[in-house]
């Protein structure tokens, strides 16, 4: 019964494991995806037409390439909030199945063997996805609106 209840609680460790690394890994898909959307059509925010009859152009900003930037920003923010949210609730119930499972093994006279590496094992994990959507949250929101405020500026 003991060695069911091991593997049992295993098997949802590593489940909860792969479960990070799939959203952090489509989070990071999606937002690639999003983020060359952005800057594509941040870049190409402003219009010119040009007059061949007088020679001249005129310059405006492009509502559609504006539109499309803004919503492809609003979402890479709602994918990596969502992601953070997950890992960050995937993170409690990690803590639960390693002290349940800490406390099986003291049962068994096994205490011995955990050290509580692996809480801090999963604190690190959690900590460096975190870091990662963060840090990749920041630059795919900021160059695209970086991009689309120097072509502004440069009407």
């Amino acid at each position: 019964m003991k060695e069911r209840l091991h593997e049992q609680i295993s098997t949802e460790l590593r489940q909860v494991n792969r479960n990070d690394t799939t959203v952090l890994i489509i989070a990071l898909i999606v937002t690639v995806i999003f983020f060359s959307l952005a800057f594509g059509f941040g870049a190409n925010a402003i219009d010119t037409k040009y007059q061949y009859t007088s020679n001249t152009s005129t310059k405006s900003i492009s509502i559609f390439s504006s539109v499309i930037m803004f919503v492809s920003l609003a979402v890479i923010i709602a994918i990596n909030w969502f992601s953070i949210m997950t890992v960050n609730k995937n993170k409690a119930q990690k803590v639960k199945l390693a002290e349940s499972l800490a406390k099986l093994y003291q049962q068994e006279n096994l205490g011995g063997f955990i050290d509580g590496m692996s809480q801090n094992t999963f604190e690190t994990r959690r900590n460096i996805y975190t870091a990662i959507l963060s840090i990749i949250l920041g630059a795919s929101v900021i160059i695209p609106v970086a991009s689309y405020i120097i072509r502004i500026a440069q009407m």
